[in-house]
């Protein structure tokens, strides 16, 4: 209680008490401290607040003189001693300027200040708890402060220093949590640990905004303190590029590896999502806080991002294909199996299938980082042809030397084939090769597709093939259709018209007519040869093929025995040596077009390097050949093109 009135006494004091400049004179007062417990005041809200005590025999400097009280400045605020605590000296006065940084510390405890300039630490003073001081300087383990015209140090470890806008790096004190924002606020992610140096992006208030995944999260400055600079080995300063992305499955640690052992420097918690720089055989390297670090493998799941290339189908699951009321069900991937993603979509995956998507419902699959398919298509092979399921049929991987069923097609379904064998067809099913058996399936090759598109039910073909319309050269090959397949029964050279060929042919220009036309009869100069059970017309002078469009008898053949260039302007005379055998290719014949070209045959040509007047000629023998294999059952029709414009014939 006498304390109480005394200290009610000097502030009464002090108010009315007589102020005048120590230093008008150029000279400096210094107090030594006299009492053993001399408080040190300091002016809040109109009064005088004990913040602390000054040591006994210490000597400070005056800064202003009231007729009861010395004024000195701690860290720049102005402090108040009753004379009565010391005895006063003056000398001469000296520049003692002193430079404060803006960092703030706070005391977490009364803490002593210490004078360090002798061979031992000597007290100055202590400060009471909850005050606020700026230091001079920070070193590892303390922090000097201005304690009138000397320097004091306090140990870093009794108080709680603040932060600026310069800081980039803090220090965690206890186990923090940190926070991310989402849409219902701040949701806890994980933990800092304990006695971790952190870089920070930024700082507010009262949070540190650190790095998290490609974004930001935070943690509360409560139990921080800053660090002027960082000797982690483990900084990031660019963060990898993300590959990947996983989920924790339980409470996870990030440990740092550059000490040579692995170092816990922060945990996850179940269910965090997380950006993966790099794999590893049984860890995951993610950057976190500015940190390089490495969490279990074991204990995280893989998550579907576009970098993803592969899924496991987690059960049997539908492929579905769009149709015109919506999603078709095709057929079945098979449970376990894993599939190349052609794309991404929220909440499908698409696949391949004929060289067009397929989707897959995403929740039944899983992601697979690397799926290292033996056989995934890497590069498509050209199709040759569709089948059609005539019933539910499996499709098998046979890489492993065995028939592993990875695929089912629905009863209907058409895909396209890249190979036809003895027994199966060659498939590209969700981005696999894979196999049907033969007896499940009914094949249409597009060559047969063509001649349907044609309205054509022909299962015997010429095709006359040359490198381009201006070439006079072209190869000659036959087909016949046996069973679903085509087999190739002759190959031979052969000459086009002068001019080459074209699909818009005119009378008298010199050129083969593109495209797909019936085989009339055969005839020749010669009789029939043996072997030849194709309709057969052995010619003779008196057989003309009129040219001449002005004539109702143009593009036909005439048999006249009066003089023919009364009755036509133009003809051919069938007794040419060139027809030795022939067959009538039927172009412009049903209808007829007066002008558009007349008289194309198949015939035997002069050499191979002779080209014709617009038919199609081959070797004499090659020619008997043909007609020996001619059969009228099978409709046969010629077809006259280039390479890029003939439809391919699928032969096994």
């Amino acid at each position: 209680m006498k304390r109480l009135f005394y200290i009610i006494a000097l502030i009464i004091s002090f108010f009315f008490s007589y102020h005048y400049n120590a230093f008008a004179a150029d000279n400096l007062v210094t107090f030594t401290v006299t009492s053993d417990t001399a408080d040190i005041y300091e002016k809040k809200n109109g009064s005088l607040i004990v913040i602390g005590t000054l040591a006994k025999d210490q000597t400070f400097a005056s800064e202003d003189e009231y007729s009861s009280w010395h004024q000195f400045r701690i860290a720049g605020k102005e402090m108040y001693i009753n004379k009565g605590d010391t005895t006063t000296q003056t000398k001469q006065k000296k520049s003692t300027h002193i430079n404060h940084t803006a960092r703030e510390f706070t005391l977490n405890t009364n803490v002593t200040v210490y004078d360090n300039s002798g061979s031992t630490l000597k007290p100055m003073g202590v400060l009471n708890a909850g005050s606020s001081y700026k230091s001079l300087k920070e070193y590892s383990s303390w922090i000097s402060i201005q304690l009138s015209d000397r320097i004091g140090y306090i140990r870093k470890s009794e108080v709680s220093t603040g932060f600026t806008a310069k800081d980039s790096y803090f220090k965690v004190l206890e186990d923090l949590n940190v926070y991310k924002k989402t849409s219902k606020g701040l949701t806890k992610v994980g933990i800092l640990e304990e006695g971790q140096v952190y870089p920070r992006l930024k700082g507010f208030t009262d949070w540190h905004q650190i790095q998290f995944n490609q974004g930001e999260a935070y943690v509360n400055k409560d139990n921080t303190i800053p660090v002027s600079s960082s000797t982690l080995r483990n900084e990031v300063n660019q963060y990898g590029d993300s590959t990947f992305f996983v989920s924790t499955t339980k409470q996870t640690v990030i440990y740092d590896n550059t000490s040579g052992r692995l170092t816990p420097f922060a945990e996850f918690l179940d269910n965090v999502t997380l950006s993966v720089v790099k794999e590893y055989s049984g860890w995951y390297e993610v950057d976190f806080a500015n940190r390089k670090g490495f969490i279990k493998k074991e204990n995280t799941k893989l998550l579907f991002s576009n970098e993803i290339g592969y899924f496991k189908a987690n059960v049997n699951t539908g492929i579905y294909v769009k149709g015109k009321s919506g999603l078709k069900h095709i057929g079945t991937i098979q449970k376990g199996q894993v599939y190349p993603i052609e794309k991404h979509y929220s909440s499908w995956l698409a696949i391949s299938l004929n060289g067009k998507i397929a989707y897959i419902q995403k929740s039944k699959t899983s992601p697979v980082q690397n799926g290292s398919l033996k056989n995934e298509v890497k590069q498509k092979e050209v199709s040759i042809g569709t089948i059609k399921m005539n019933k539910s049929t499996i499709v098998y991987d046979n890489t492993t030397g065995s028939l592993v069923p990875f695929a089912t097609l629905n009863n209907s379904t058409i895909v396209n084939v890249t190979q036809a064998y003895t027994g199966w067809f060659k498939v590209e099913i969700a981005g696999r090769y894979g196999y049907i058996n033969r007896e499940n399936a009914i094949f249409e090759s597009h060559f047969d597709k063509y001649l349907i598109s044609k309205n054509i039910d022909s299962k015997q073909i010429l095709v006359v093939e040359s490198k381009n319309s201006s070439s006079i050269y072209a190869t000659l090959s036959m087909y016949e259709k046996e069973g679903d397949s085509w087999r190739r029964t002759l190959k031979t050279s052969a000459v086009l018209g002068k001019n080459g060929s074209s699909g818009n042919k005119r009378e008298g220009d010199g050129k083969t007519p593109i495209g797909l036309y019936p085989l009339r009869d055969a005839f020749g100069i010669k009789t029939k040869p043996s072997k030849v059970n194709y309709p057969y017309t052995k010619t003779t002078k008196n057989d003309y093929w009129v040219d001449d469009p002005t004539s109702s008898d143009y593009n036909k053949g005439i048999t006249y025995k009066g003089d023919p260039s009364t009755k036509w302007n133009s003809f051919e005379r069938m007794s040419n040596s060139l027809y030795q055998y022939g067959v009538i290719i039927g172009y412009n014949d049903d209808p007829v077009i007066k002008g558009k070209g007349s008289a194309i045959f198949l015939h035997v040509w002069r050499n191979s390097a002779s080209p014709t007047l617009g038919c199609v000629a081959i070797a004499e023998t090659k020619l008997v050949n043909v007609l020996q294999n001619l059969k009228v059952e099978k409709n046969p029709h010629i077809l006259i093109g280039t390479k890029a414009s003939n439809p391919t014939v699928y032969t096994e």
